[in-house]
């Protein structure tokens, strides 16, 4: 048999549940808050890049929702710009492919200050916030 394609994907992401992904990017908020533009534009192109594998991983295509005044502006630019690349490039094939059209939004959790104090009805959000999830697995510290 004659090979067609080979395809290598490095995907910037981990899928922990089949609706729950991480970056695993640590100490992302304060990379992003740094006074450092270029150490904070890097974390950007990071998360954008994790978060546009994602998507089109999953044949998402986003309409993306955020408020323009803050941080989530210049993240959803960034990843408008890498759909417009990608779909502009001649190198993808879309034959077959059927993609889901989804709102995706960006929110900024300086804004949306509850959200550091509250937690859903859900345990896994609230052992996240405290005791920090890495690849599906929480340690717990044990005092002596």
């Amino acid at each position: 048999k004659k090979i067609a394609k080979i395809h290598d994907h490095y995907l910037k992401y981990i899928a922990l549940e089949p609706t729950l992904f991480t970056l695993n990017h640590r100490f992302s908020y304060r990379l992003l808050h740094e006074q450092n533009d270029e150490v904070m534009s890097s974390s950007f192109d990071r998360i954008a890049e994790g978060v546009f594998n994602m998507l089109v991983h999953n044949n998402f295509l986003p309409v993306f929702r955020y408020q323009k005044e803050d941080s989530t502006g210049y993240l959803a630019d960034k990843l408008n710009q890498k759909f417009q690349d990608y779909f502009s490039s001649s190198a993808v094939e879309m034959s077959g492919r059927i993609l889901t059209k989804i709102n995706f939004l960006l929110l900024d959790r300086n804004v949306d200050l509850t959200s550091l104090i509250s937690h859903t009805w859900k345990y896994q959000p609230m052992v996240h916030d405290l005791l920090g999830i890495n690849l599906n697995r929480v340690h717990v510290p044990i005092s002596s």
